[in-house]
C-alpha cells in the first residue's frame, strides 16, 4: 500500500514549534502565505524563540530589519503606494513579494504600513527588541509609530536619529518618545537639551550649536559619547568639575579628539 504524505498541518504541537524554530524568520512569513489555516497553526507555534526587530527609514527607502538569534539580518522592504497593489489597510492583508535578501510589502503610507508589519510579527514572535533608524524627514511619522509600538507591549531598546526637525519643540517631542530607551544615537542633530533623557548610553556624532551647558544637560545619562565635536579645554573641565562634585548616575565620558590632558583635568585632585 502507498503511504500518503502527512500534511505539516496534522504534526503535533510539539513538532511543529521545533520545525519553525530552526526556519529563518522571512520563511516563515512566507509559510503564512500558503493559506489561512496555515496562517493559524504558525501564530500558536511560532513564538517559541525571540526576535530583534528595527524599524529603518532613511534617504534610501523604508524596511523592517529582523534578527532571529545569530541569523543574517531579513529585510522586509516598505513602498509607499497611494493605489493598492496588493496592499489592505489591516494586518491580515499584508502581502509579502520575494526578492533577493528578503521581501516587499506596498503600504499606502509609512505609518500604516510599519503598525500593519508590527502588528503582523508581533502575532507570530516574541519581539524582545525593538529599535528604530530614521531620517530627520521621517521623523514626524516614527513618533506616532514608537507611540503605536508602546501600545502593543513593545519596549524601545535602540534610536538612531540623523538630523533633526525645523521645529525645536518637535525635537523635543520625539527625544521625549525615545527617553525609556537603552541606547540614543544622535547623528548631526540639533536637540541640545537632555534633562528628561536618562538611558544607558548616549552618543551625539557631529551635534550642531553643542557647548558645554547643552553638555551638563545629559548628566542623567549613565554614560555620553562625543564624536567629531569640539569643545574649549577650559568648559571640559567645567564639565568635569560638575560631574565630579555630585552625579552618581553618570558613569562614563568619551570624546574622540585630542587634548592637552592638563588643561582638561587641572583641579581634578585624586581622592581615595
Amino acid at each position: 500500500m502507498a503511504h500518503r504524505p502527512l500534511p505539516i498541518q496534522q504534526f503535533p504541537d510539539m513538532a511543529l514549534m521545533k520545525i519553525f524554530g530552526l526556519m529563518k524568520p522571512l520563511d516563515v512569513v512566507f509559510m503564512t502565505q500558503t493559506s489561512s489555516k496555515m496562517k493559524t497553526i504558525i501564530r500558536k507555534n511560532s513564538r517559541t524563540r525571540p526576535i530583534s526587530m528595527m524599524l529603518i527609514s532613511d534617504a534610501k527607502g523604508s524596511y523592517v530589519s529582523i534578527m532571529w538569534g545569530e541569523s543574517v539580518n531579513t529585510y522586509i522592504e516598505l513602498i509607499v503606494s497611494r493605489t493598492p497593489c496588493g496592499y489592505v489597510d489591516h494586518k491580515d492583508g499584508l502581502k509579502f513579494h520575494p526578492k533577493l535578501f528578503g521581501c516587499i510589502t506596498y503600504c499606502t503610507g509609512l505609518y500604516s504600513g510599519y503598525c500593519a508589519i508590527i502588528d503582523f510579527l508581533n502575532e507570530l514572535y516574541f519581539i524582545d527588541s525593538f529599535s528604530i533608524d530614521c531620517h530627520w524627514k521621517t521623523q514626524k511619522e516614527m513618533k506616532s509609530i514608537v507611540q503605536y509600538a508602546k501600545t502593543v507591549g513593545l519596549k524601545l531598546d535602540y534610536v538612531r536619529l540623523i538630523g533633526s526637525l525645523t521645529c525645536k519643540s518637535e525635537n523635543k517631542e520625539m527625544l521625549n518618545e525615545c527617553k525609556e530607551a537603552g541606547t540614543v544615537y544622535l547623528q548631526a542633530s540639533e536637540i541640545c537639551d537632555f534633562n528628561d533623557l536618562q538611558v544607558d548610553r548616549l552618543t551625539l556624532e557631529h551635534p550642531k550649536n553643542f557647548g558645554v551647558n547643552h553638555l551638563l544637560t545629559t548628566l542623567r545619562c549613565k554614560s555620553v559619547i562625543l564624536l567629531d565635536a569640539y569643545l574649549p579645554p577650559d568648559e571640559l573641565n567645567e564639565f568635569l568639575h560638575v560631574w565630579k562634585n555630585g552625579n552618581d548616575t553618570f558613569g562614563y565620558f568619551e570624546l574622540d579628539r585630542d587634548y592637552d590632558l592638563r588643561s582638561v583635568i587641572g583641579g581634578l585632585e585624586a581622592t581615595s
